[in-house]
């Protein structure tokens, strides 16, 4: 029955049972692409059996051409070796979560999340993938690690002082502006609260007010007086602001403190010469013409206690400048038959100039004609004086006197409107002092400030009574110099200062030499704004910092478009990381002695999408500058980490990959914390790595280098000095610290047989090494001749084009391989053969 009935429907059993399959095959396609993540199906030889449309549209391929593929298409990282470890782990683990990046059809470079899981069916093990398009979440945190860190930058300089407290009233987080004022460790202020610092009425109210804040959720403000370390009782303007977790509830409490001591104390005088003013009374009779006065009023006026002043005496006690303007008011009040006025002027008598205030009640008669006049008067110079000194702080630098910043555009707009009705030129210099950082650090903080005030008087004394010298901040002035015959006489000027600047401090019995960069831009030249010369003197004072410091550069049209390229290439190199245009190269180091290939230089490139490959010197210094260097350097650090994982696992000789450390990495990171990171992830052992550095980082004073330098040491990290010889060399460092490698500058390498001063000093340089015991990497090596002078004089490394260029990573990995097939001249082995070196030698 079964059978005819199938008959009956045109349909043998078969051919049913084929349809249910095939129904059944498109049912489970039409379910997997419903999935919103795309779907792998990966057999044991790594090839795509099965893939969704997700995946289709992830990677931009047809169906049929993904399912062609196998996983080392579409995965950037992955080598067949990789490959081979991955399933063995897949095999143990079952299931595993991975963080990768694909490759699409266009190119494109896709950073995916995968969720792995192991399937087996008919004997046979297979991978199921479910992938993630993950660009966006790794956009978002980069930006949220880069604010992270802008904002960190923010709190750690900040004068303010902040803290953060917890639900429980305790201290997690204190910046180095509170420990300072406290004279303690930051460290030693957290789990503390406000009371166990000192125990005052003072505390109380501070941990009510956080209290408060903590329970209501509500912002607080207070002024809180404490003591410094030093002694002084500080008072701070508190500003308590909450801070909310998810579900709505106050977290933490952050609490920033604004030293207002001194607007405190000048409040504080303010009201004493309000409590302590003296009023002097008297009248005039107009009638009687007859005028009585108080003592009060005749010691305001320096007379006797007898004096009796007609309003003419009043009036010629004034000051010239004051005299008609008091009788104008008096004129005014008499002819709208006002009954009171009060009017502020000047007398002199005593030797000095005395403010005083009077305010006048007028009697008039029935026909509206005056007939007494009563007076209060007051003599306000106290208060005028630190009304001045009020005027003072806000226009005028602390430290120097100078005018500050916001002095300087009032004077510099004026002068400008000066010199354009009066067809004249107008100079605006910015000077910067060089390395200051250097001799703060040096000498301390307090002999800086020593320096920069002295620095302003000798600015001072260069410049004519109406010229403007103003500090901008920090070790930065600006000088406006109005009423300039020519713009050339501007260089001239340059020249006087930096000569005055150049002569000798004395700070704490020492002499200290400095130098000064100057940018100058010239009104109406460059720029007819306050705001235009400004950024045009600040552009050339960067081009003159740039071109070696201790001198001056006018602005030109050329340095503006300089620094639109700057902009341009530092908001390009925010996103460069993001958007996988970052390398690594690797440059080949090669054993002298043997001709064996004993490592690489880890060299960082920028392959732009419209720019194409940006050279370092174009870009490194931005990242140095905005401190993008510290990011960007923890990730070639983890590349090279996994680069030497990978060829000193698969090859037969270990190679020893060096990685450039900036100062900056130094100081702005936990650097060591940052290196134990990347050689846990990667599994790269510390002796495959070495540390190239610069001789400048090791002038810095700074304890914590040493600390960081042992700490690497310790691990079985090799420090290399980069480029020895063109800075500060000196045995001192080379004693104070763990140097295990000096490498010597391609400059002297490239005239060691041509100029008898470089064949020298790199002869001294191998003899000092050697006996040092310190290891040698000569740089730049090009030509035989250069190579055969330093074998001949035992140095032991070298690298250049001679051996080869700088090369992706997949160039380096293929070395040993590719100089083991065509019997080129380096190799683990130490084979060798002349015409591959002549084939990569720089033309």
């Amino acid at each position: 029955m079964k059978t005819r009935e199938a008959d009956h429907c045109g349909m043998a059993p078969a051919a049913a049972g084929q349809a249910d399959t095939r129904q059944q095959l498109a049912l489970l396609r039409l379910a997997l692409d419903q999935i919103g993540d795309a779907f792998y199906l990966i057999d044991r030889d790594a090839r795509l059996l099965h893939v969704n449309a997700q995946a289709c549209s992830m990677l931009g391929y047809s169906f049929d051409e993904l399912s062609g593929m196998t996983v080392f298409d579409i995965d950037t990282g992955i080598s067949p070796e990789r490959w081979r470890e991955h399933w063995q782990e897949m095999l143990s683990l079952k299931t595993q979560t991975l963080t990768r990046h694909n490759k699409r059809k266009d190119g494109r470079v896709v950073p995916v999340e995968l969720k792995l899981s192991c399937l087996t069916w008919e004997g046979e093990t297979y991978n199921l993938a479910l992938a993630r398009d993950i660009s966006e979440r790794e956009h978002r945190e980069k930006e949220l690690g880069r604010r992270v860190q802008e904002f960190h930058a923010f709190v750690e300089n900040s004068p303010d002082t902040i803290a953060r407290y917890d639900r429980a009233g305790y201290r997690v987080y204190a910046n180095p502006a509170l420990a300072r004022l406290a004279g303690v460790p930051a460290e030693a202020l957290l789990g503390k609260k406000p009371s166990d610092y000192a125990q005052t009425a003072e505390t109380q109210v501070y941990e009510l007010a956080l209290h408060s804040v903590i329970d209501s959720g509500r912002r607080s403000e207070f002024d809180y007086t404490w003591p410094a370390s030093d002694g002084r009782m500080i008072c701070s303007h508190i500003i308590m602001t909450p801070e909310f977790g998810p579900n709505g509830d106050v977290t933490s409490v952050l609490a920033i403190g604004r030293d207002v001591s001194a607007i405190k104390e000048t409040e504080h005088r303010l009201r004493q010469a309000e409590a302590m003013a003296q009023l002097g009374h008297w009248q005039w009779d107009h009638v009687e013409k007859k005028a009585v006065a108080s003592g009060e009023m005749c010691r305001i006026f320096g007379q006797a206690a007898d004096w009796q002043p007609a309003i003419e005496d009043l009036l010629a006690m004034s000051i010239d400048e004051d005299r008609k303007r008091v009788l104008k008011a008096l004129q005014d009040a008499y002819e709208r038959s006002d009954d009171e006025v009060t009017i502020g002027y000047r007398i002199k008598h005593g030797g000095r100039v005395h403010h005083l205030q009077t305010h006048l009640h007028i009697e008039y008669g029935p026909d509206l004609t005056p007939r007494r006049l009563n007076g209060t008067t007051q003599d306000i110079s106290e208060l005028k004086s630190y009304e001045s000194r009020l005027h003072e702080m806000a226009f005028h630098d602390t430290l120097t006197g100078l005018p500050n910043r916001a002095l300087l555009n009032d004077r510099l707009n004026h002068a400008l409107d000066k010199a354009g009705r009066r067809n004249q030129v107008l100079g605006l210099l910015i000077l910067d002092i060089d390395r200051f950082k250097e001799v703060n650090d040096t000498h301390g903080h307090n002999q800086g400030d020593l320096l920069l005030h002295e620095s302003a008087e000798r600015l001072r004394r260069q410049m004519r009574d109406y010229d403007t010298v103003a500090r901008l901040g920090g070790d930065e002035f600006a000088i406006v110099l109005p009423e300039i015959r020519d713009a050339a006489d501007l260089g001239g000027i340059s020249r006087k200062i930096l000569d005055a600047l150049a002569h000798p401090f004395h700070l704490a019995n020492q002499e200290v030499f400095i130098s000064a960069s100057i940018g100058i831009a010239v009104f109406p030249a460059d720029g007819t704004t306050a705001t235009e010369l400004l950024q045009y003197a600040d552009s050339a004072l960067y081009d003159a910092k740039a071109r070696g410091r201790a001198g001056f550069r006018f602005y030109s049209a050329e340095l503006t478009a300089k620094a639109r390229e700057r902009a341009m290439l530092e908001t390009a190199l925010r996103r460069a990381e993001v958007e996988n245009e970052l390398e690594v190269f690797y440059q080949p180091k090669i054993d002298l002695r043997n001709s064996r290939l004993v490592g690489g230089e880890a060299l960082l490139r920028w392959r732009h999408p419209s720019l194409g490959l940006v050279q370092p010197d174009k870009f490194i210094g931005i990242a140095e500058d905005t401190g993008l260097i510290v990011g960007i350097g923890a990730w070639v650090l983890k590349q090279a980490c996994f680069a030497a994982r990978r060829w000193n696992k698969a090859g037969e000789c270990e190679l020893k990959i060096a990685v450039n450390l900036s100062s900056r990495q130094f100081r702005d990171n936990d650097l060591v914390a940052t290196v134990e990171q990347a050689l846990a992830a990667s599994g790269c052992q510390p002796g495959w790595l070495e540390f190239e550095i610069t001789e400048s980082l090791l002038l810095d004073n700074d304890e914590s280098i040493g600390r960081t330098l042992n700490a690497f040491r310790a691990m079985g990290i090799s420090i290399a000095i980069d480029d020895f010889g063109t800075g500060y060399s000196s045995l001192a460092y080379l004693k104070r610290f763990p140097i295990n490698v000096l490498k010597i500058d391609r400059s002297f390498i490239k005239d060691v047989m041509l100029d008898n001063d470089s064949t020298e000093l790199v002869k001294g340089i191998i003899t000092m090494a050697l006996s040092l015991r310190l290891e040698l990497v000569a740089e730049g090596i090009e030509t035989q001749i250069q190579e055969e002078f330093l074998q001949a004089h035992g140095c032991h490394l070298g690298q250049g084009y001679r051996y080869g260029k700088p090369m992706p990573a997949d160039e380096f990995a293929a070395m040993p391989l590719m100089l083991e097939r065509y019997s080129l001249p380096f190799s683990c082995d130490g084979v060798r053969s002349s015409p591959w070196v002549d084939s990569v030698a720089a033309p």
